[in-house]
């Protein structure tokens, strides 16, 4: 206990100057692409602890020696982009008439599967009913499910009659109509007067979607992604079997070379995409369950061309997986363009617990080209 109270002095100075290096290498980290050096993407995972690191020992020594408080002062002053990242409190405007609503979900194929709750499952009629009558004017789904034939998963015609979405982008049907469509989804009300297909990998989900929209004369790009999963399985990680040492050993290096293959993997996407939003004629809106931290590579290559919308009009933390273990993980996003779109009001619909993911909510106005 004393030598907590009063550390020896090189235990004090190492936290004083090694902390504040390894502090700011973290937030370097965040910028590296995993694609060339992978270790990037572990090290940027750090960040949130060398932030809360750094603001302690700023306290600690606010007490004691001003000059060394500083330093520590100025490590979470050059972290700040990164703590507004995290957290935000924000009052939101009232939405005005020219406005419009985007809904961004992933729907975990509707549980259509055995193992999910299937057909018959109760939260599966609740997300498609809640889907079919939620009033956003655009739907962004990611994981959509839709199989022509059968009464619950006949899910495309159910949300956009319902919703009376006169236009709907989805990937390509299957010739089979015995056989699912899986993918992501846009739903709008809004005219779409151009779409297509972003590949941004082999799987047939890793396909993102663009629609251009207009609205009052001019047009916007909504795209719609979804990236490389982080592949976690809660229950395999955190469950009860299987507890001997070699198991915990086996458990955590599958856990560090998914991590890996995923961190790779979409920092190529993301390369993909950016390209893709820097090239766009129109202002855009971002929606999609991008499986990446607020200190990634994805999400500090997508802000230097667009905004988030819940750094702009979020509360709290805004956490979007639906884990037991995993809470605390943001990774569904919507982005925007500021030069053309502002955000009026941005919420996390925690409430709505039918998937593994929550949905996401942004009321976005156009600003008119003067």
């Amino acid at each position: 206990m004393v030598w907590l109270l009063k550390p020896p002095p090189w235990v004090l100075s190492w936290l004083r100057k090694g902390s504040v290096g390894l502090t700011l290498g973290a937030y370097v980290a965040a910028f590296i692409s995993p694609g060339s050096f992978w270790p990037s993407g572990f090290v940027a995972l750090t960040i949130p602890f060398f932030l809360i690191l750094q603001l302690f020992l700023a306290i600690y020594w606010l007490f004691s020696q001003y000059l060394k408080a500083s330093l520590h002062t100025l490590a979470v002053l050059l972290g700040l982009p990164f703590l507004y990242s995290t957290v935000q409190y924000s009052v939101n405007k009232v939405p005005d008439k020219n406005s419009f609503t985007v809904l961004s979900y992933n729907v975990r194929v509707f549980n259509a599967y055995d193992y999910l709750g299937g057909e018959k499952s109760l939260k599966t009629a609740q997300m498609i009913n809640w889907l079919a009558q939620h009033p956003a004017d655009i739907k962004c789904l990611q994981e959509f499910y839709y199989l022509p034939g059968s009464k619950v998963f006949n899910t495309l015609q159910r949300i956009a009659e319902a919703g009376k979405y006169q236009w709907v982008t989805v990937p390509s049907q299957q010739k089979d109509r015995q056989k699912p469509t899986f993918g992501a989804a846009i739903f709008s009300k809004l005219p779409i007067v151009k779409h297509g297909i972003l590949p941004l990998g082999k799987q047939p989900h890793h396909k993102g979607l663009y629609a251009d929209v207009l609205k009052n004369n001019d047009t916007i790009r909504i795209i719609n992604v979804h990236l490389q999963s982080m592949s976690i399985d809660e229950e395999n990680l955190f469950g009860s079997e299987g507890h001997t040492k070699q198991a915990q050993q086996e458990r955590l290096w599958e856990l560090f070379y998914r991590l890996k293959k995923g961190f790779i993997q979409r920092a190529k996407q993301v390369a993909i995409l950016d390209e893709f939003i820097r090239q766009s004629p129109h202002p855009i809106i971002l929606c999609g369950d991008l499986n990446d931290v607020p200190y990634s590579f994805t999400y500090t290559t997508l802000k230097q061309n667009l905004h988030n919308a819940f750094e702009a009009k979020g509360s709290g933390f805004g956490f979007t997986f639906r884990g037991k273990q995993l809470f605390f993980l943001r990774i569904d996003h919507q982005f925007f363009s500021p030069k053309r779109l502002s955000i009026q009001r941005f919420k996390t619909l925690q409430e709505i617990a039918f998937s593994d993911h929550y949905p996401i909510e942004g009321v976005y106005a156009l600003e008119a080209i003067n």
